[in-house]
């Protein structure tokens, strides 16, 4: 996992990919 799908995870853009929370 890159930083930057982190911090789209915690930003909460990345609703996409729910298992990645």
């Amino acid at each position: 996992m890159h930083d930057e799908l982190i911090k789209a995870v915690e930003a909460g853009e990345f609703n996409t990919m729910p298992a990645i929370h």
